[in-house]
């Protein structure tokens, strides 16, 4: 049958002309996973599993491609490569396939044991009685707080319009007519935004905002990490900024992308990456936490670079689905990607994978908040107008 007549099939998000949160992920798990998709460490430990496995869903007008893997066998970045090293075997491109950095050699192996600079927040690493602080922070909001997860769009056109007008709001302020902020600087900070509106406007509470990188893109092209081979293990960093509560909206959009963009610029380079990857290293009991012990983290993976939708499985196409002439995507392409993650034991929260831009331009995010946080934010998309807080 078409996706559109399918009971749930017909449900899966669609373009919104405003910000506006779609759908529950959770809700189309039946589409993502078959019966050999392993969703704990136990099972992947017991049962005769893959650590990739695909899952294909087919409908008439439309085909749905499930990948599941653990996040210690890949990044957001491998992932990439994987994907697009399978499409260029669909096109019959072997030849175009780069080597992989084989699996019995390491080469960021060591790196981070040794480093040349003090790390930008090591000052703010939670240690002795804050960081017991902060575990109790963090026991009593996941006691206290359920959580679930959402889909959101947010349109072309609203993203551009306002990354124009923050750029000439950041030039003004910095005097600097190069001075830019990216869309993604622009995304966390707008939704950092709606997340903090569940709290005073006036509040002090620090609002961690991190953002992964990976590091392989980072070492691209360096001794370490010389081009021409391709590498697809797990290997990601973080960008740290920090805003007080009373910052989203006391100061324009503008100065909190800003704030990001800077961010990037100052912890982004491999001798800070290498000073944070040494702290890791070195603090084997338990993992770095930077801030303060009651601060609001809201963490983002910017997958946009990996170009999910751009993955060309025309080769596969046995019959044309919807017509070409009334969708924005090539024959073949992504219209849309989503993200499930499965934990046990405790619930991931404030972890909003950037899905990435679709052929019309349109942005998507998804991940876990408290229920009452995506109830405040669809209550803010809906009364807000044009510049939603600008």
């Amino acid at each position: 049958m078409s996706v559109n007549d399918h009971p749930l099939g017909k449900k899966l998000p669609r373009p919104t002309k405003r910000p506006a949160v779609v759908a529950d992920p959770n809700e189309f798990n039946d589409f993502y996973c078959g019966p050999k998709t392993a969703r704990t460490v136990e099972e992947y430990l017991t049962k005769d599993l893959a650590q990739l496995s695909v899952h294909v869903v087919t409908f008439t007008d439309t085909t749905l491609i499930s990948v599941s893997l653990p996040h210690t066998l890949t990044d957001a970045t491998g992932g990439a490569m994987i994907y697009k090293c399978w499409s260029l075997v669909l096109q019959g491109r072997e030849s175009e396939i780069p080597p992989f950095h084989a699996y019995d050699y390491d080469p960021l192996a060591s790196f981070g044991e040794t480093r040349n600079e003090t790390y930008i927040h090591e000052e703010k690493m939670l240690t002795g009685w804050r960081r017991w602080l902060f575990t109790a922070y963090q026991i009593y909001d996941a006691w206290r707080y359920p959580t679930s997860s959402r889909i959101v769009c947010i349109p072309r056109d609203f993203l551009a319009n306002q990354r124009k007008k923050a750029i000439v709001e950041v030039q003004a302020e910095t005097g600097n007519d190069k001075a830019f902020v990216s869309d993604n600087d622009l995304i966390t900070a707008w939704f950092s935004r709606l997340v903090s509106s569940i709290f005073p406007k006036n509040s002090n509470k620090t609002v961690r905002i991190m953002c992964a990188l990976s590091l392989a893109q980072v070492l691209a092209g360096t001794d370490r990490m010389p081009s021409g081979k391709a590498y697809i293990s797990n290997a990601t960093a973080e960008i740290y900024t920090f805003v007080p509560v009373r910052d989203f909206f006391q100061k324009p959009l503008s100065a909190i992308a800003w704030a990001v963009r800077k961010s990037m610029m100052q912890g982004a380079v491999p001798g800070q990456l290498e000073a944070q990857v040494h702290l890791k290293k070195n603090n084997v009991h338990y993992w770095p936490i930077f801030g303060d012990a009651s601060m609001e983290m809201i963490s983002y993976s910017n997958w946009t670079k990996a170009k999910l939708m751009e993955v060309d499985f025309s080769p596969a196409i046995a019959k044309v689905g919807f017509d070409p002439q009334i969708r924005p995507e090539k024959i073949g392409y992504g219209s849309m990607v989503q993200f499930n993650a499965w934990t046990t034991g405790f619930d991931l929260k404030n972890l909003m994978p950037i899905m990435g831009k679709d052929a019309a331009g349109n942005y998507w995010l998804q991940g876990p908040l408290r229920e009452i946080t995506w109830k405040q934010i669809e209550k803010e998309l809906e009364i807000a107008e044009g510049g939603l807080y600008y």
